[in-house]
């Protein structure tokens, strides 16, 4: 049977960090960087776009009142073509011209 090997006890370690850890650093601000580059574009690109945004809706609202104007428009037409002239309508009209 073997005898177990003493363990050491543990010693904190006043070494310099290794060369790996600037490399380790510039990832964690790579990172960040990456994520301030993309937010600074987004918010360009909302503020680039918001105001074409405005326009497209106020002209959306502009066609839905004159699509609104156009039927009611087609509902006084047919209810013109509905209500008939009256035959005493019609005498009144061949005398008189100006009506």
């Amino acid at each position: 049977m073997r005898t177990p090997k003493p363990t050491r006890p543990a010693v904190n370690s006043t070494r310099m960090p290794s060369a790996s850890a600037p490399r380790e650093m510039k990832r964690g601000i790579g990172l960040d960087v990456r994520t301030i580059t993309l937010a600074t574009v987004l918010v360009l690109g909302i503020f680039t776009l918001a105001p074409q945004a405005q326009v497209l809706i106020e002209q959306q609202q502009q066609l839905a009142d004159i699509r609104a104007q156009v039927a009611q428009s087609e509902a006084d037409v047919e209810a013109m073509k509905v209500s008939s002239v009256s035959p005493e309508r019609c005498e009144m009209i061949a005398f008189m011209p100006w009506l």
